[in-house]
């Protein structure tokens, strides 16, 4: 049996293995990319899922035929690539990667190798012979499901060493094992906890038992649904290209913050008067009775309290009345948004800033939230870092579920 890659307990994503390109993408590759994003439109295929790619000399019709003949396994790359020779002659002049490198690598004009060095960081959760629990120092992850990680800041039988030598997640002499994570997945799962990023205050104890029981053996991560789109969980850790939101690093992006205030002061986010033109007050004045109309407003704000900001939206825009009284309620809005993207900090903390908020449309702010932080494969741009720690934050739901239950 050969050796194997370690997945992070937390986000299910590498760690090791991330390889980016160090040239431009071939015309070649990038064509292939165009077809298939094609085949996607055509089949109505979700960006969470991969698809197969005709050659460059098949046409369409050929290649739905050689589909529909099962000529093709869902989910494969096409190889039969008849051109590669003219191909690599017209555009490897050393400026280019090879295609079948280019298979293999993320593209860098997404990730850097610097923006996605934090994968190879982890530490442990392991449990000394008393029955306590600790976290270590960060190491590295090894071959054959092994890590070295250092002890020099954790209360554990080091021995004087500078690392030790561990198993990860199943040890074939039943002996003890660790479970390896990114110190950014651990803050994330803080924050989904406890509500910070103090990751000190988790219930190591209790945090080692879900996991421990979440573990089958010769799996290299836990049995958890690690999202959509799911990291693959290979033999070997693969760098495809599309999935650079596995490797983008989901800490706080401070950058963010300006580039989302520029957004959002245009026009498209900012409440318009009432009249008869808008479609939120067309639907509301479908409406045949508005029994809103004699409810005090105190009763009105309370049951907006304790709506989601998804339901807020249904419900200010079912009559006239709540329309006017709810819509431009910014204290209302800022709570219920953070309350519904937990794991988007940047706008949180914009929204929190006593300048952001007045005449802004929430409903929209919150459409827009949710789309453009959607995880999806081929993602691209600022919101990719958030795209992930949102899919990771899942993961920490879940974690979270089991520890309760």
């Amino acid at each position: 049996m050969g050796s194997w890659d370690l997945y992070c307990a937390i986000c299910g994503g590498p760690t090791s293995g991330a390889e980016v390109s160090s040239k431009p993408r071939s015309a070649r590759f990038l064509r292939r990319r165009a077809r298939e994003a094609e085949i996607r439109k055509a089949q109505n295929i979700p960006q969470t899922h991969p698809v197969s790619i005709p050659s460059d000399t098949e046409t369409m019709e050929e290649y739905e035929a050689r589909k529909a003949a099962g000529g093709l396994s869902s989910g494969s790359e096409d190889s039969s690539d008849d051109d590669d020779a003219d191909d690599d002659a017209d555009e490897n002049d050393g400026d280019s990667m090879c295609t079948e490198d280019e298979m293999y690598t993320y593209d860098p004009t997404i990730v850097t190798a610097e923006e996605v060095a934090w994968t190879e960081g982890i530490r442990v959760l392991g449990q000394n012979p008393d029955g306590s629990c600790f976290v270590s120092g960060i190491g590295r992850t090894q071959d054959y499901g092994r890590v070295l990680v250092p002890f020099n800041d954790t209360p554990t039988n080091a021995n004087g060493v500078a690392g030790q030598d561990l198993v990860a997640y199943w040890d074939i002499d039943d002996g003890p094992v660790v479970f390896p994570f990114h110190p950014c997945c651990y803050e994330i799962l803080a924050c989904c906890i406890i509500g910070g990023r103090d990751t000190a205050r988790l219930d190591k104890e209790r945090l080692f038992g879900v996991m421990k029981e979440l573990t089958t053996e010769f799996c290299p991560r836990l049995e958890l649904d690690y999202g959509d789109p799911c990291p693959e969980m290979e033999q070997y850790w693969c760098s495809h290209p599309g999935e650079e939101i596995f490797v983008a690093e989901p800490k706080e992006q401070d950058n963010l913050r300006a580039h989302m205030r520029s957004i959002l002061a245009g026009e498209k986010f900012q409440l318009r008067v009432l009249d008869e033109q808008h479609s939120e007050v067309k639907a509301a004045n479908r409406v045949s009775s508005d029994v809103f109309r004699n409810l005090p407003y105190d009763v009105i704000y309370a049951i907006a309290e304790l709506l989601p900001a998804s339901s807020l939206v249904a419900f200010s825009q079912a009559s006239r009345t709540l329309h006017a009284l709810l819509t431009g309620k910014a204290p209302l809005w800022k709570r219920g948004i953070s309350q519904e993207l937990p794991w988007f900090y940047e706008l949180i903390r914009l929204l929190q800033e006593p300048e952001v908020g007045a005449g802004l449309n929430f409903s929209m702010v919150l459409d827009w939230a949710q789309k453009v932080t959607k995880p999806r494969l081929a993602m691209q741009g600022p919101f990719l870092p958030v795209a992930n720690r949102r899919r990771i934050w899942g993961v920490c739901e879940q974690l979270c579920q089991t520890a309760t239950h």
